[in-house]
């Protein structure tokens, strides 16, 4: 992280595993540096709590034992705040990878996670999960939420909101939902860390072009004219005008390729479908002499059988049989049609025949191969649908039980895991694959990668069994060699490992039923509710009608009939700044039949404005109408009645989302809050009053 916010401009003041007297001096220097810079930024990657509503990171040795060591023994959040309040910086960002589990048994008032925070002026303020809940550590050296946020925090052209919108989605990816990181904020500017290809930095330059590359696959590598540009998403990348050629690769993905001319200032955009390829296979047959020889391939785990299925590559096998001498010998499938081969035995000496196959020259590439050592988690037990990492680790020259304690293995989910070890072969270059047919997999690093004789090389992938039962993973390690004395690449597989998962969960009968019972009672109570009618009409407060949805409306408000008074005090505020609203007067409210016109009234509306409270939340209808403004991005803008926790259901849209809360406000400043926010929204133009 360091690193990353060095080659972003920023002067870097870096504290590792720091105790609270190293904290807070270090926090008293940040102060003195920041004063009057453009942006200030801190960010903690640790544990958190909170107690009696106040937020504390805890320094490494805090000594936690009863309520009133906290405020001694941790660092106040506060105190963070009030540091970077004191500089007069205008721009300030607070990332807190804080919301992790630590354990206090004898002091039951202290929360694990960061609770919900109000931002001074000029912050933003990010969480790596929801306050009060606690976020996944992940695998490896940084979390999955600072992964995430170092994949993205660089990239050209983004605006700080789109970082964090970005993150947001892959780590709700990556931990199936469990972990939705939040932020809020009060800044007035658009901020941007590296805004070095923005059209607007780079207009001097008259003979410059634009290329942004989106794909459903992120993390490919984009290269302009052989030269490595950026990942996907990519934007706004500086090109000179003319023609340049563009490649996107992604392991496992077929090569993108296309010539593009650009013209002085042009922006090209490629909306880009990758597609999966399968890797080519052959069929090995073996022939021997005697007949019931057996046959065995030495470098993989399943059994051999004539006319097995291989990927292409190199295999050695062995044959032997009672009362002959045992012949190995390295077979290449170095195409998709099917290999012969035959191999004679008897009792002085084995004589075999291969096509086209010099197997004392492989056994010369074999023999110059280096030693290392591999660790990889595998888990035995795992629940359906639920995400897990499973990480392979590989350093030349260490012990088993060093590799071993390299692997971070702290399984959720119920999930029951073990550590395996082993001794392998291996080149400068590593191919490591993680496979299954009943499982999502996701390769979190390069499958191919160069290893350092040094350091550890490590392979992460993310797997979702999506089936239940008793199911197979595969991991396989191959040797990248070259080959007659050229640059062509062939593979040499020197581990093969079969894992065995019981995976537990309903059957899909079950659900079945489920599904089959409620839909006989959503059409029992469908038929119920055709007999009930919605009312829709205007007042001076324009209200819309059933008959018709004004193309041109301004505001959709969202709201449970049980809050009607609060909601028509609301609609008199807006009313004043002459922005038209839509508005169903029967209410929103459980058990009423949703129309059709509701829906049109949300797409045709510039923005949503949710009444939000303990009864709208309860609302099922309100939640379709929430749920479908954020899919067609719409802008929500939430007034809380009162101070009340955000349901899950609500969390994934609303989070992040600056919020008015009314019991805090006088009418004079509802109404002030109300216009700004219209006008920031561009729902009106200018202010009344």
């Amino acid at each position: 992280m360091a690193h990353v916010l060095e080659e972003l401009g920023f002067s870097v003041i870096l504290e590792n595993n720091a105790d609270r007297r190293q904290m807070r001096e270090a926090v008293n220097k940040f102060r003195n540096e920041l004063h009057n810079s453009a942006i200030g930024l801190f960010f903690y990657s640790g544990h958190g709590l909170h107690v009696q509503g106040k937020n504390y990171l805890i320094p490494i040795n805090a000594k936690i034992e009863t309520d009133s060591d906290v405020e001694f023994e941790a660092i106040d959040l506060d105190y963070i705040f009030n540091a970077m309040q004191e500089s007069n910086n205008k721009t300030n960002i607070v990332i807190l990878d804080a919301c992790r589990i630590v354990s206090f048994r004898n002091v039951r008032s202290i929360k694990n996670g960061l609770n919900m925070i109000n931002p001074p002026g000029g912050f933003i303020i990010a969480l790596a999960n929801t306050p009060g809940k606690v976020a996944s550590d992940g695998m490896g050296r940084n979390s999955i939420y600072t992964q995430s946020l170092l994949k993205h925090l660089a990239q050209p052209g983004l605006e700080i909101t789109q970082i964090f919108k970005k993150v947001r989605r892959d780590v709700f990816r990556h931990t199936n939902g469990a972990n939705i990181p939040w932020e809020t904020s009060s800044l007035s500017a658009t901020i941007y860390l590296n805004d070095r290809n923005l059209p607007e930095a780079s207009s001097t330059n008259s003979n410059q072009a634009y290329l942004s590359v989106e794909s459903a696959v992120t993390g490919a590598g984009v290269y302009v004219d052989g030269k490595y540009a950026g990942q996907t998403p990519l934007n706004y990348y500086a090109v000179s005008s003319g023609q340049h050629i563009i490649m996107v690769i992604r392991d496992g993905y077929q090569t993108y390729e296309r010539r593009l001319e650009f013209s002085k200032g042009q922006t090209i955009t490629l909306n880009l479908s990758l597609e999966t390829i399968t890797a080519p296979v052959s069929h090995l047959y073996v022939n021997t002499e005697p007949h019931d020889a057996r046959v065995r391939i030495l470098n993989i785990a399943a059994p051999f059988y004539q006319g097995i299925e291989l990927p292409l590559g190199w295999y050695y096998v062995e044959i032997s049989s009672v009362g002959y001498t045992t012949h190995n010998l390295w077979v290449d499938l170095n195409s998709k049609h099917d290999t012969n081969i035959t191999v004679n035995l008897n009792q002085n000496s084995a004589q075999h025949f291969v096509s086209s196959i010099s197997n004392q020259k492989l056994n010369d590439i074999v023999d110059k191969l280096k030693e290392a050592t591999i660790a990889f988690n595998k888990p035995s037990k795992m629940k359906l649908k639920k995400v897990e990492a499973i990480e392979l680790v590989l350093k030349p020259g260490a012990t088993l039980e060093e590799v071993k304690a390299m692997i971070n293995m702290k399984p959720s989910n119920n999930t029951e895991m073990v550590v395996q070890t082993s001794k392998i072969k291996i080149s400068e270059i590593v191919e490591a694959k993680l496979r299954g047919a009943s499982f999502d997999i996701e390769s979190i690093s390069q499958e191919r990668q160069p290893i350092s004789f040094k350091d550890e090389t490590r392979w992460k992938w993310m797997i979702r069994p999506l089936e239940f039962g008793r199911q197979r993973l595969f991991l396989t390690v191959d040797a990248v060699v070259n080959y007659n004395d050229k640059e062509e690449k062939r593979t040499i597989r020197t581990f093969d490992e079969e894992i065995l998962v019981e995976v537990e969960g309903f059957h899909w009968v079950y659900y079945f039923v489920a599904l089959l019972i409620l839909g006989c009672l959503g059409l029992i109570t469908y038929f119920f509710l055709r007999k009930k009618n919605r009312h829709f009409i205007s007042t001076n407060y324009n209200y819309s009608n059933k008959e018709h949805v004004d193309k041109n409306t301004d505001i959709f408000v969202s709201y449970s009939r049980k809050d009607m008074k609060e909601v028509e005090k609301i609609i008199d505020a807006i009313n004043k700044t002459g922005a038209k609203i839509w508005i169903d007067q029967s209410g929103i409210e459980a058990g009423s039949l949703w129309s059709e016109e509701i829906v049109r009234a949300i797409l045709s509306a510039k923005m949503i404005l949710f009444i939000a409270s303990a009864n709208a939340f309860l609302s099922d209808n309100v939640a379709k109408e929430i749920s479908i403004a954020s899919e067609n991005n719409k802008p929500i803008l939430p007034i809380l009645l009162h101070q009340t926790e955000i349901p899950e259901k609500f969390q994934y849209q609303l989070t992040g989302i600056q919020h008015i809360l009314l019991t805090k406000n006088t009418p004079d400043q509802f109404f002030n809050l109300i216009q700004r926010a219209l006008v920031d929204l561009g729902v009106i133009t200018t202010k009344k009053g």
